[in-house]
């Protein structure tokens, strides 16, 4: 078993969940804590060591949104919950990283590889099934302050950067798996004056721009996931890339095309979210974003559903907590 499976070994009600490993992958056990490369956290119990969140890092340039932290300065994630755990963005104050970490179901690991992708924020990331490596592309440069469109490989022991042609520079897009086709997908993204509606796919060796009859309007920042039920990518949500106006839309991806979804409720309008598939549930589950909520998606229902963490469920999801 590679490096790379190891530390992908997530534990479900005791067990390895083998699944979920496959499907969500790095995505949620393994994190290069560059930014807003998403940092997931399995809350254990108090004193488990974790990527420092008030660590000195390199002040970006100031990205526009709503000039708020995504996280309160001091603020701990809550116990019990897995979720997102970005650095401070927005405003003046903001930190870009360039250190590996793993998470092999009970603790994080600092590694120090040979080689790595340079200080960022806002690269999209996922673990491609079909050639066991974690793909990353693009980010912003926290040293010059321009967006990037360089592919990156992790092995489970170093990064190889591609050296490939594909997307034009950008940042806050998203990348997902898609099992029924055997590629990553990327939509979406900012370069700090224009959104893309871009769809793309790569087959870990070659990016190539797909011309879908319909499409989600360009944006930046969307949840995206895989829901091998339906055997469709699903995204929702995201943002104009200044932050001054949000979607609350959820769309479909065969492969070819984009549908777009009309489910009873939604979560309503917002970005920055999380969303990975749940094998136990054999749902999709977001959380948080801004305007955060906790909500199901469920392809055989086509419905969204906010769960309180009690287990009951309401059913016009609303605003809960403006940080996550």
């Amino acid at each position: 078993m590679s490096p790379l499976r190891l530390s992908c070994e997530l534990l479900v009600n005791g067990n390895v969940g083998q699944m979920g490993a496959q499907i969500i992958g790095a995505a949620v056990c393994f994190v290069w804590a560059f930014g807003a490369s998403f940092i997931f956290f399995k809350i254990l119990g108090k004193g488990d060591e974790a990527p420092s969140q008030s660590r000195g890092g390199t002040r970006r340039p100031g990205h526009s949104g709503d000039g708020q932290p995504r996280l309160r300065p001091g603020q701990p994630p809550r116990d019990g919950l897995t979720f997102p755990v970005p650095h401070l963005r927005g405003g003046t104050t903001q930190f870009a990283y360039s250190d590996t970490w793993t998470w092999n179901g009970t603790a994080w690991t600092q590694l120090s590889p040979a080689s790595h992708p340079s200080s960022r924020d806002g690269g999209a990331m996922a673990f491609d099934t079909a050639t066991g490596t974690t793909i990353l592309f693009g980010g912003l440069s926290a040293t010059t302050g321009a967006a990037l469109n360089d592919t990156w490989s992790w092995n489970g022991t170093n990064w190889t950067n591609l050296s490939v042609t594909g997307p034009s520079a950008r940042y806050d897009a998203n990348l997902v798996y898609d099992a029924a086709i055997g590629k990553l997908v990327l939509f979406g993204g900012y370069d700090g004056s224009s959104t893309f509606s871009e769809t793309w796919t790569f087959d870990g060796t070659t990016w190539t721009k797909l011309a879908p009859a319909a499409h989600p309007t360009a944006r930046a920042n969307p949840a995206i996931s895989y829901d091998p039920g339906a055997q469709r990518a699903l995204l929702y949500g995201g943002d104009n890339g200044s932050g001054t106006s949000f979607y609350g839309d959820t769309w479909t991806f065969d492969g070819t095309t984009w549908t777009q979804q009309s489910p009873v409720h939604s979560p309503g309008q917002r970005s920055q979210s999380a969303m990975a598939f749940d094998p136990v549930l054999t749902k999709v589950i977001l959380f948080g974003g801004r305007d955060s909520a906790n909500v199901y998606y469920d392809s055989s229902l086509g419905r969204w559903t906010q769960r309180d963490p009690i287990g009951g469920s309401i059913a016009n999801p609303s605003a809960m907590d403006r940080y996550v």
